[in-house]
């Protein structure tokens, strides 16, 4: 499994996500698998408490199992939908780096939390506004 590809990859969760959707063992519910995800998001947290890597792995990667899961289980394409947040991140961060650039900042290195989320609310908010 280590030699496919991203797209191989993503084929075989909707594979499996089948297989195990046709044995009987799936979700009944949206609820059960989003509390499915809450409970990799914990189990996350302590292995990062842990300071555990190998530990810390396994759950990251439990964790982004899930959300695959979540869109196989709303009929969502997790290939697609993934590439099209993607595409949505990547015109959020262009545009924080000219609300940053337009204010004589370089970078928001050392910049409080509240700063940056400021600058990622405008950014957000000026795409929204650009999409209507």
């Amino acid at each position: 499994m280590s030699n496919t590809n991203k797209y191989d990859l993503f084929k075989h969760i909707v594979t499996l996500e089948k297989e195990v959707l046709d044995f009987g063992f799936y979700w009944d519910n949206l609820e059960q698998i989003l509390n499915q995800i809450r409970n990799e998001c914990i189990e996350v947290k302590e292995a990062y408490e842990k300071s555990d890597r190998a530990h810390l792995k396994e759950e990251v990667g439990d964790l982004i199992h899930a959300t695959m899961s979540l869109a196989v289980f709303l009929n969502l394409d997790p290939k697609l939908t993934l590439e099209k947040s993607m595409a949505k991140m990547q015109k959020r961060f262009n545009t924080l780096v000219e609300l940053v650039k337009a204010d004589g900042l370089p970078n928001l290195h050392h910049k409080p939390t509240s700063v940056k989320m400021s600058y990622w609310d405008k950014a957000k908010k000026s795409d929204h506004i650009a999409s209507y």
